[in-house]
């Protein structure tokens, strides 16, 4: 799966993820609780097949520099 994959709002996530918001402070700013947070980094994790958020936050910057 590649990233055309994501939800908008995985999509967002993942933008806040590289943005290095915690995920109490990402539920925050979408207005939704940590656990809906968590939810959605499973099923990127998944659809991306990666294992954390750091590995998300450099792939998402890498694809960044490349549309650049």
């Amino acid at each position: 799966m590649t990233s055309d994959d994501l939800t908008i709002r995985e999509h967002q996530i993942v933008t806040l993820i590289a943005a290095g918001l915690s995920n109490k402070e990402i539920a925050h700013s979408i207005g939704t609780t940590e656990g809906t947070v968590k939810a959605h980094l499973f099923k990127i994790y998944r659809k991306l097949d990666i294992k954390g958020r750091v590995a998300l936050a450099v792939l998402h910057l890498r694809r960044q520099e490349k549309a650049a």
